[in-house]
């Protein structure tokens, strides 16, 4: 039986999608939207002061979280992760994009994501994940460290395209079914463009999609969160991005560098 903590899973994801619903994700996004909040308080974790919402619609009560922050920060060398950079924003709605560029690539790891309106805050209200592994050693039934490392090499692709450097422990969830759920991504796609990472293998359905997408897909799918700057930047890492995995395929079989998820 292999014996496995969140610091063992971080260092993995520096070295080197999803529970079921019973309802689908239109559905959640439809509960999201227009669920009546009966309760909120400020989390314990987060610079930003998220709200824990309480919602009810329809006899079912859920648990949802609420951010609502906003500001800029042009002139501030900021440090994010283990990187530095001149500027940043640090906005709600990159976490609408993420749920929604995470839509565009199949990956199925962001949870659902509205924007909507809370005490009077319009914001982003994001599905809470109920069943994550708790804060200790535990012994997984079902693990295999195969389908694990696929969904660790699914979440670089991701932070990648979303530049998103701010990735700890804390904002990287796992489920008992030993899915990874990523949050928090107030601080990502800034219009800079980073080094690529030394990927070598990628989730096939993530990258034809890529392909596939005009750019007039990402304007209606992000358009509204992303600003020109943002959204040409975010452009750009897809296309190095496929440039590198072309470079790639001269180089070796498909199926060492194609995996599903």
């Amino acid at each position: 039986m292999l014996t496995l903590c969140y610091a063992s899973l971080y260092l993995l994801l520096l070295g080197a999608p999803g529970e079921t619903f019973e309802d689908s994700k239109a559905e959640r996004a439809t509960f999201l939207r227009e669920a009546e909040v009966i309760g909120q308080e400020t989390m314990s974790t987060g610079i930003t002061r998220p709200q824990l919402v309480e919602l009810r619609h329809n006899g079912v009560t859920r648990r949802a979280v609420f951010k609502g922050f906003e500001a800029d920060f042009l002139r501030r060398v900021i440090t994010v992760g283990l990187e530095q950079q001149q500027g940043l924003r640090d906005s709600w709605k990159f976490e609408v994009a993420a749920y929604e560029l995470d839509q565009l690539l199949g990956l199925g790891m962001v949870p659902v994501t509205v924007v909507r309106e809370v005490a009077g805050h319009e914001g982003a209200l994001m599905d809470f994940v109920e069943d994550i592994l708790p804060d200790f050693e535990t012994s997984p039934d079902g693990f295999s460290l195969d389908d694990w490392q696929k969904q660790v090499e699914a979440v670089w692709v991701f932070d990648y395209l979303a530049y998103n450097i701010d990735r700890t422990p804390e904002n990287l969830l796992v489920t008992k079914g030993f899915k990874i759920r990523l949050i928090d991504h107030t601080r990502a796609f800034q219009s800079f463009l980073r080094p690529m990472r030394p990927l070598s293998r990628f989730p096939q359905l993530a990258i034809d999609r890529l392909r596939t997408l005009e750019e007039d897909d990402f304007e209606e799918a992000l358009g509204s969160y992303l600003d020109g700057d943002e959204m040409e930047a975010l452009l750009e890492r897809r296309k190095r991005l496929l440039e590198h995995v072309d470079r790639l395929l001269e180089e070796h079989p498909k199926e060492e560098v194609f995996f599903e998820l």
